[in-house]
């Protein structure tokens, strides 16, 4: 049996109510989080890209740091080999974040309807 739209469950009610538990945190977190929340779609969207160009380029010396100095492996194969698994991990999930953000984002100006009336090939 279907719900009707727009009513949710007692549980995800309770959950919308109570603010998902965020009650424990501080004035100045929910402040920062509304501010940013009140910049345009735009500001927000080239501060998220900005963010995601300053990690991407410079992952590479901070994997580096964490092997050589935080770990203090030296030259090593093991090292080299750390160093990689953790610079080429971050990488790939870099990748895939902004692949995943711009499908979504491509495919929010697809409405299901108007997908399903597209023409079919023959």
């Amino acid at each position: 049996m279907r719900r009707p739209a727009g009513r949710l469950r007692r549980g995800a009610r309770d959950r919308l109510e109570s603010g998902f538990g965020h009650a424990s945190q501080s004035r100045a977190a929910q402040g920062g989080r509304a501010l940013f929340a009140r910049l345009p779609l735009w500001a927000r969207v080239v501060a998220g890209v900005g963010l995601w160009a300053f990690v991407y380029h410079y992952w590479l010396p901070v994997a580096t740091w964490l092997s050589q100095d935080v770990l203090k492996l030296g030259d090593g194969r093991f090292a080299s080999s750390l160093e990689f698994f953790v610079y080429d991990t971050v990488k790939v999930l870099l990748l895939l974040t902004i692949v995943v953000f711009g499908v979504g984002m491509v495919r929010s100006f697809f409405s299901p309807q108007r997908t399903r009336s597209a023409p079919r090939p023959p």
